[in-house]
């Protein structure tokens, strides 16, 4: 499976596309009041009509997750099914595209990655705090 990720100031997924606004950054100051993770998955034929399992975590620069002030991890997860539309060609991949934003996050300067997992493939794309 081949992932792709961008993190922008803000991005959305409306009828299979990406609308991302002020895309490709990688160094910003805290505390972050809006940042988005744009993401475009090309599903694998033969893992198509099935339930696949994603995450969406952010750790630092030691791999470790990072929590909230609250305790909680960074991040969310669910799962995704995408279809075979009629007359696709039997064993292209599908893309699947998502938009992931997140509000008010501050952090401690430093390096993060936001970290994609969908079932056994994982992307990660990366920034600094200053």
């Amino acid at each position: 499976m081949k992932i792709f990720m961008i993190l922008a100031d803000a991005a959305q997924e409306v009828n299979g596309k990406l609308f991302i606004l002020g895309g490709g950054w990688d160094v910003a100051g805290s505390p972050i009041p809006a940042m988005s993770v744009a993401v475009k998955a090309e599903i694998p034929w033969t893992s198509t009509n099935k339930k696949l399992n994603w995450s969406l975590k952010l750790i630092n620069e030691d791999g470790n997750s990072i929590a909230d002030d609250a305790g909680n991890i960074v991040g969310t997860a669910g799962q995704i099914e995408v279809g075979r539309p009629p007359g696709h060609p039997e064993g292209a991949p599908i893309s699947f595209p998502m938009a992931l934003n997140i509000n008010n996050l501050s952090l401690a300067s430093g390096r993060y990655e936001w970290q994609l997992a969908i079932d056994d493939s994982t992307e990660s794309v990366a920034f600094v705090i200053k």
